[in-house]
């Protein structure tokens, strides 16, 4: 009977170690898997929750906020806008390039577009849209139109080149095209696919000159916002979404949107005869 209580009693003895383990596990929360972590991992964590709870106590519960930074960038499309509304903050960027020079440029002509997509059908297109808040983004794509027609002549392919303008998506649909070639080997279009109504022109080049774009537009149509040259244009204009037809343009003093029925697109471009289209 005494050796079974001696061994009963040295059992109980050498259980009291392992308890107290246990417990501090317990303390501690056990992990999804048990398996996983040592009793050196516990004690890890355990140690980091104190350290965590000593810079509370010293900072408050939370980090303080910091004012927003401006970051810079190669090509910043932000540093405009920040400039305007924000006069005394400095947003010069950092990583800065030469600016980029357009020496000579070529506008393709209606007739010369096969030459054009022998030259450049393979080209992967990069694009950029009215992102920004640039003159070039926020003037109405009508003036934009009138302003390109004064300074390089009529577009390159409208949409009276397009055979049934009613089967393409809104995503396909073009209104015009200006194509060119900027420094002999640069493509370049211009391109509006929202129609006179609404703001800024779209530019795609190769996608080598990805992270130059907005940069190339500037320095290439930027003239358009200072010069304020307009010609008289017109025209034709599909709504999608309404499912109508309009003659669209700028008779030399005021812009105009009119409905007309289908037009016959066989014919070519409309030709501007009056005030008004």
């Amino acid at each position: 009977m005494r050796v079974i209580s001696s061994t009963s009693e040295s059992t109980r003895t050498a259980m009291v170690p392992l308890l107290s383990w246990m417990t501090l596990i317990l303390m501690l929360g056990l992990p999804d898997v048990v398996h996983a972590q040592s009793l050196t991992d516990l004690l890890r964590a355990e140690r980091s929750k104190v350290q965590a709870k000593q810079l509370a106590r010293r900072y408050g519960p939370q980090a303080g906020m910091l004012p927003p930074a401006h970051l810079a960038t190669e090509i910043d499309t932000v540093a405009v806008w920040l400039k305007r509304v924000r006069p005394n903050q400095n947003t010069e960027t950092v990583l800065k390039r030469p600016a980029f020079v357009v020496s000579t440029w070529h506008r393709v002509r209606k007739l010369e577009r096969g030459w054009f997509i022998r030259r450049f059908g393979t080209t992967s297109w990069a694009f950029l849209g009215s992102n920004a808040l640039t003159p070039l983004d926020t003037t109405m794509t009508r003036e934009l139109r009138a302003r390109m027609e004064a300074s390089y002549g009529p577009p390159t392919r409208t949409l009276a080149e397009i055979k049934d303008p009613t089967k393409l998506s809104s995503e396909e649909l073009i209104e015009f095209e200006y194509w060119f070639v900027l420094n002999d080997s640069i493509p370049m279009k211009v391109i509006d696919v929202n129609g006179p109504l609404e703001r800024g022109l779209v530019i795609a080049s190769d996608q080598r000159f990805r992270s130059i774009l907005f940069e190339l537009r500037q320095t290439f149509l930027g003239h358009l916002v200072r010069r304020k040259l307009r010609k008289p244009y017109v025209d034709y204009y599909y709504n999608d979404d309404a499912g109508g037809w309009y003659r669209a343009g700028f008779d030399g003093a005021v812009f105009f949107l009119r409905p007309i029925p289908k037009p016959e697109l066989f014919r070519g471009r409309p030709r501007l005869q009056k005030l008004g289209g």
